[in-house]
């Protein structure tokens, strides 16, 4: 009977980790650590564009995770006053998702090992008021080195970053 027990309360706590929700925060915390352990080492990195509904919430993810990755002695993240200067000289409107096939080749052009990009979107079930999708992508091999989508909880920092 403890062994069926034991089992139920694994299980149990298998699900409910599945249907967790984290803050912005911490998911960008939790995104950064996975990017920084899947990209190779001595890799030059570029985090590039985040659909997203206003400017101070894309602005906020970019520091995000540029600020995560820089832990990472072992990588080369650029400076943030690139990225936006990129999205400026490139016409990357906040409401489009950049395709794999643009940042690949605006990352070729900075001569980058690895592009970041992704989309924060608001969704319309009760669980989650934001999906955050995140990839880091070989600008040689067009391969990709890692991918994640978090739900996301309300908090302080999205009702603010929300706002147009």
């Amino acid at each position: 009977m403890k062994k069926y027990f034991v089992l139920l309360l694994v299980i149990f706590l298998q699900i409910g980790s599945v249907f967790a929700q984290d803050t912005l925060d911490a998911t960008l915390k939790h995104a950064s650590g996975n990017l920084s352990n899947r990209i190779p080492l001595k890799s030059r990195v570029l985090v590039l564009h985040f659909k997203a509904n206003t400017s101070d919430m894309q602005d906020y993810i970019i520091d995000g995770l540029i600020a995560g990755l820089k832990k990472n002695p072992g990588l080369t993240v650029l400076e943030k006053r690139n990225t936006l200067s990129i999205i400026e000289n490139n016409n990357l409107p906040l409401s489009e998702e950049l395709s794999d096939e643009k940042a690949i080749t605006i990352a070729k052009d900075l001569g980058v090992g690895a592009v970041i990009f992704g989309s924060i979107v608001p969704v319309d079930t009760g669980e989650a008021p934001y999906r955050f999708n995140v990839q880091a992508l070989s600008v040689q091999t067009a391969r990709t080195y890692w991918s994640n989508t978090y739900d996301i909880a309300q908090d302080d920092a999205l009702v603010t970053l929300g706002r147009k």
